[in-house]
């Protein structure tokens, strides 16, 4: 969002630490999917706008340096979960350690040409299936699932979402970007 406007109708606002933009493009067609079109995906290094409650943080990569207090919540790497040390509520992911809040396990190709994998967390599993992608994309959609989880979205809704085949196709359109900068207010 390159636009400072009012967002006072804003639900939630995301900001998102990333280096492809993967879980960006995703993470606005969730929130369009699931009727929560309001909701904001903000880049790194724009400013945030003014919303009601303090916006959620999802860090893909050790890229930023910010404060965990200012945020509802931190989404981050399992990794790098002492960065939100602090944090009023921390969501971990991960596609190797198991002791994420959530995983991706049993990725493969299908014989199609989709990949498929299943996010597991919180007492729940979910299947997801990407049409036509290939292994890398798999980090982008459990990213985004769990930012999308950590503004309040229900994982029912978020699997639902991400397995719509309208989704992933119109993900991939040019909704890339290089993150550069810091969030500003």
């Amino acid at each position: 969002m390159k636009s400072t406007t009012d967002c006072g109708h804003c639900t939630k606002a995301v900001a998102i630490v990333e280096k492809d933009g993967r879980a960006a493009a995703l993470l606005k067609k969730i929130f369009l999917n699931c009727g929560r079109e309001h909701n904001l995906v903000v880049e790194y290094g724009d400013p945030l706008p003014p919303v009601a409650t303090k916006p959620v943080l999802l860090l893909c990569g050790d890229a930023a340096e910010f404060d965990p207090r200012d945020w509802s919540v931190c989404v981050v790497e399992r990794e790098l979960s002492d960065r939100a040390a602090g944090a009023a509520r921390t969501i971990t992911f991960s596609m190797v350690r198991n002791e994420a809040d959530f995983t991706a396990r049993d990725v493969r190709t299908t014989p199609n040409g989709d990949v498929a994998f299943e996010i597991v967390g919180f007492g729940v599993i979910g299947r997801v299936r990407l049409p036509g992608g290939d292994l890398s994309e798999v980090a982008g959609a459990l990213a985004a699932a769990c930012a999308a989880v950590g503004a309040g979205i229900p994982f029912a809704d978020v699997l639902t979402a991400l397995n719509r085949r309208e989704l992933q196709e119109s993900c991939t359109d040019g909704l890339m970007y290089k993150s550069q900068g810091q969030f500003t207010e």
